[in-house]
């Protein structure tokens, strides 16, 4: 198991990893995109089950709620979302250019399975 020797200790790890914990109010902004929508039909082939899993849109659905409770901007795209811009990055040249003047020190960050739609 990842991150540990028995499925609780690889759950406690993945708990303590995820994105859901790290983030906080002074987090810069965050993009997330994905291919699927939030009823999308699990896949037939078990191979594909497990990162549809991970990656799955309510993951970003559930991250862009908590940005928003901790007052963060969080663009969350996919098949049929309403999101301020029409490209990723549109996102990175409006959202964090404002806050790189702002907080130079922050690091850009991407969520998992974001990627440049061209």
């Amino acid at each position: 198991m990842w991150g540990g020797s028995t499925r609780e200790e690889a759950s406690e790890m993945a708990k303590e990893c995820s994105a859901m914990q790290l983030i906080s109010a002074d987090a810069p902004p965050i993009s997330m995109s994905y291919g699927m929508t939030p009823d999308a039909k699990r896949p037939s082939e078990n191979g594909r089950l497990r990162g549809w899993l991970i990656h799955h849109v309510v993951f970003g659905t559930k991250l862009k709620e908590k940005a928003d409770q901790l007052g963060f901007e969080a663009d969350l795209r996919y098949p049929g979302a309403d999101s301020q811009y029409s490209l990723e990055v549109a996102f990175f040249a409006t959202s964090c250019a404002e806050q790189m003047k702002e907080k130079p020190w922050a690091t850009v960050h991407s969520a998992t399975n974001a990627r440049i739609q061209v």
